[in-house]
């Protein structure tokens, strides 16, 4: 999913992005153009074992 946060009618309801495990205080709207969620990602070639 993407969302366009130019055009947002309350932007100062948006102070934090989620990262990877942890949330970081900023203005989104003030920050980012546009915001995309990915829920899943994958490696397209499989990874051997280190041994």
């Amino acid at each position: 999913m993407i969302a366009g946060l130019r055009h947002t009618e309350r932007p100062e309801t948006f102070q934090r992005i989620r990262m990877l495990d942890y949330f970081m205080e900023l203005p989104i709207c003030e920050a980012y153009d546009v915001v995309a969620h990915v829920p899943q990602t994958r490696c397209a070639d499989p990874v051997e074992e280190l041994r």
